[in-house]
């Protein structure tokens, strides 16, 4: 069994008025940390995609699904 864990640095997260919120957010799987420990890029935008990406996941509609890092050429 993979064992996954999506790792957010809530001390890292930065909120600007009227712009986007950023923080360190990364995957952990088996162990191996995705893109890299400590990856920052847009909080908020990226666990949506991974919020909507397990909901079809959940519901047994789908076995499979793709989610984008929006910084940089990252997709898990």
């Amino acid at each position: 069994m993979t064992i996954s864990s999506i790792i957010v640095d809530a001390s890292s997260v930065q909120a600007r008025a009227g712009g986007p919120v950023t923080g360190n957010l990364w995957l952990v799987i088996d162990g191996h940390e995705f893109p890299s420990h400590g990856w920052n890029d847009f909080v908020v935008v990226v666990m949506g995609w991974f919020a909507a990406a397990l909901v079809p996941l959940f519901r047994g509609a789908s076995t499979r699904e793709s989610v984008s890092f929006m910084d940089g050429p990252y997709s898990v």
